[in-house]
Parts: C-alpha cells; structure tokens; sequence
C-alpha cells in the first residue's frame, strides 16, 4: 500500500500543480479507500509543502482518527476558508456534519445542503459523502430529514463497507435486528478483505452491542473480537475506544470474571471527557490487593462462587473457600482474595497451554 501512497505523490509537483484545487479531493483517495490505515499518508502530506487548504483537512482527518472531533471541526472550518475547489468543500462539510453527529450535535441544514448537492460531486469523493450522510441519517433516524440518493452502483469496496453500516444501523432504529445482523456480517467480511481498520472494528462493535440484550453471550464473543482487532490494528484506541466501552459493558452484564482486566486496559488509557463516568466505574472492578480487610458481602461471595472451581488446592484450602463462600467468614483478607484470583489465572494459562 505504501508503494501506492508514494506513487499518488508523485503525480503532484511540489511547487506546481497544487494551486489547482480541483485536484485536491484525489489526493485523499487512500483515506477513502483505507480509512486510518493511510495514516503514514497524512502524515507525509502534512509534512510537505502543500497549500493550507491540504494541510488543515490532513490535521482535521487525524484529530478524527482520535476521536477529538471538536479540534477536528476547527480544522476543518480552516480548510474550507483556503478551498477553491468545490467538490473538496463538500468532502470538507460532510466531515464536519459527521463530527458533529460523534458528538451529538445533529444538523439539519448542513445535511440538506450536502443531500441536496450530491450532483455538483463525482467520483470517490460523492461516494465518501453519501456514506457519512447515510450513517448520520442512521444515528439520527427519528429526525425528520429523508435518506440521501445514492448515485451509480459501481462502487469502491470500502464505499460499500460503509453503505451496510448505514442500512445494518437504520434497521436497528426501525427494530428490524435481523437484517440488521446481516448487513453487519456483510460490513465486516468485506473490511476484512480491503483492510479497513475502521469498517472491522465498526461492524464487529456496533452488532455486539445491538445484540447484548437478546444474545448476550454471542455480544461478548462478538465485542471481544472487536477489541481484539483494535489491538492489531491500532496502537492507540482513537474514535474506536467505544469497542472497550462495549466489552465492558457486556461483561458487567453477564457477570463475568473477565471484566477486571478489562477495567485494568481501560484505566490505563487515556480517555476522553466522553468517557469520563466510564473511567470511574471501572475503578469499581479492579481489586485493591493492598487494602488489608473486605467486608464479605452477597456480592462478593456470587463472585468467589463463581470462579472457586478453578482456584488450585495450594493456593487457598478448600475449607477455607467453604467458609466464605457460606458467609461464616465475615471479613476476608485482601492477600485471601489476591490467591483466588491468582489461582484463576494459573489455571487459564495452563489450559492454553495444553490446547484445552
């Protein structure tokens, strides 16, 4: 992809050229196909001696990325006063209308305009501004705004990636989960094959979530799935940091041990305002081994019941386990509490490592 990303520089001469805005919405053409894989690309292009216009959408794609979507909007605003081509200040609107949307601000106007000039744009960058208005449609359903006309049907994957995000989240809001489901899957598989970080993490979040009531054990097979590919994709969660918030989420859910690691993940993230009220009832999940006494309530003894068939006999003795979990133990040492939870530990390791 790299040898692409170099190649499309190529095309451009530093010093000449790029004084012709019109050319300007192909330059971002491996955004559109990869979405934040083309990261290096932005990069680059902010590095280089590219006219204000380019340099400030390149910043405001990046904010994006990190989920910082008010910096986002001002560099965008930026852009757009530099912008002599008209099809690269549509690109430019439908960001800001899609930011605004992430932070919950749904604004009628700009989607009218933006619905209602699709005609004026052509090429990869109408497909890049149906898509974002299709998924704030999506986010936004019962505004009283009709979906956008999407123009052709032969279209870039990643374009389709996104068009199944859209249809999958509009059936959610008209309660129809079925097909919901499927065109998530259909979102997924084709994110895969391009790959667009983005659409995988998106697709595989977004359907976790819309299931957790009705399947909430295939919703955490699903949400722990998304956070995986999080990982491998990313070295930080940016604006996909709600695929940890949905994981956690579920396993508080169903109760299960898991959700005092994810706890640890998130507590060791840095978290956006957003997320504020998140970061303060992980601390709820993370045990405090340091605390010398705990006071041996219901909740805490559903918890030990739970997982005292994994503890190891050297650990922690079975009459002892019998004890608190009978509630005849009134209080229970933090160090009784750290070797139960050690011995959950040892026991899933040495299962991965026989294949079990």
């Amino acid at each position: 992809m790299y040898d692409f990303l170099r190649c499309r520089f190529s095309m451009y001469n530093r010093n000449k050229g790029f004084e012709n805005m019109k050319k300007t919405p192909d330059m971002f053409i491996p955004v559109f196909e990869y979405g934040a894989f083309a990261r290096p690309f932005i990069v680059q292009m902010i590095n280089m001696k590219l006219p204000k216009a380019v340099k400030y959408s390149a910043v405001s794609l990046l904010y994006t990325w990190e989920g910082k979507y008010s910096q986002a909007i001002q560099y965008v605003n930026k852009a757009i006063r530099f912008c002599n081509s008209e099809s690269m200040r549509f690109f430019l609107l439908a960001r800001k209308l899609s930011c605004k949307s992430k932070l919950g601000e749904f604004d009628p106007q700009l989607y009218r305009c933006l619905k209602s000039n699709l005609n004026k744009v052509s090429g990869k960058v109408r497909e890049e501004i149906e898509m974002l208005l299709i998924n704030v449609k999506a986010r936004y359903e019962k505004k009283s705004v009709s979906e956008p006309r999407i123009w052709g049907s032969n279209k870039t994957s990643s374009a389709f990636v996104f068009y199944y995000l859209g249809k999958a989240r509009n059936s959610v809001a008209k309660n129809d989960v079925p097909h919901a489901v499927h065109h998530y899957i259909q979102a997924y598989k084709l994110s895969k094959t391009i790959p667009h970080p983005s659409g995988v993490v998106s697709s595989l979040n977004d359907l976790a979530w819309d299931i957790k009531n009705i399947h909430p054990l295939w919703a955490y097979s699903i949400s722990q799935k998304a956070v995986y590919w999080l990982g491998y994709y990313r070295e930080t969660s940016g604006n996909l940091f709600g695929a940890l918030d949905t994981l956690f989420v579920i396993e508080k859910k169903i109760n299960t041990f898991s959700i005092y690691r994810t706890s640890k993940v998130i507590r060791s993230l840095g978290v956006s305002k957003k997320y504020e009220k998140l970061l303060k009832e992980v601390e709820r999940y993370i045990p405090k081994f340091n605390v010398s006494i705990y006071a041996n309530t219901k909740d805490l003894r559903r918890f030990i019941r739970k997982i005292v068939g994994l503890c190891r006999g050297e650990k922690i003795s079975a009459g002892r386990i019998s004890e608190i979990i009978t509630g005849k133990t009134k209080r229970i040492r933090g160090n009784t509490l750290k070797k139960i939870i050690e011995g959950k530990e040892v026991e899933n390791l040495e299962d991965r490592e026989s294949g079990g």
